[in-house]
């Protein structure tokens, strides 16, 4: 069995503990990078990876409502 490379909006949510709408919002403007499947909006593992390698460290998009070059 392969590593998943793609989760699902919830997912992303469970792991990092930020709302859907706010995913959902940095996902259209193109903060949190997406692959569309059909209807389904899904987030490449890597970018979950990056945001958990520096413990402490918030996303930019929730501390200064701008993206942290991530």
């Amino acid at each position: 069995m392969t590593k998943q490379k793609l989760i699902t909006v919830k997912q992303f949510c469970m792991e990092t503990g930020i709302s859907s709408t706010t995913v959902y919002r940095n996902t259209q403007k193109g903060i949190i990078p997406t692959v569309r499947i059909g209807g389904s909006v899904r987030i490449p593992v890597w970018y979950l990876d990056r945001l958990t390698e520096e413990p402490g460290k918030l996303p930019g998009f929730l501390t200064r409502g701008e993206a942290s070059g991530l």
